[in-house]
């Protein structure tokens, strides 16, 4: 830590004054508006590469319909991930985790991954 607190806090007032003056920019430039809260211009979106749409149909065909539960029960029976985090093998300890998974997303649409 410096001695003097100008050599300490010179940096940190460049970096609010910077800062602020984006902000001011974008207010001006109708991409920000501040009232009660902090309201940002959303972002249009990119068109989707065709590359993209290929390849999320190809894995759509490939993988089906797939509950991230499964999904990770899958990943977890070639990649072995859980034996290798908790070192000692206990198949109880790691099943009784993936049925609570199951259980808790049983029926939650969020977790469908098609």
């Amino acid at each position: 830590m410096p001695k003097r607190a100008e050599v300490y806090l010179e940096p940190l007032i460049e970096r609010a004054q910077t800062g602020v003056a984006a902000v001011a920019k974008a207010v001006e430039a109708g991409e920000l508006r501040i009232d009660e809260e902090l309201h940002v211009t959303p972002l249009a979106a990119e068109e989707e590469d065709p590359e993209l749409v290929k390849l999320r149909a190809a894995l759509d065909h490939r993988i089906g319909e797939a509950q991230l539960p499964e999904l990770l029960l899958e990943v977890d029976a070639n990649v072995r991930f859980s034996w290798i985090m908790l070192r000692n093998f206990d198949s109880r300890i790691i099943d009784i985790s993936y049925r609570m998974l199951l259980h808790q997303n049983q029926g939650n649409p969020k977790c469908n991954t098609a």
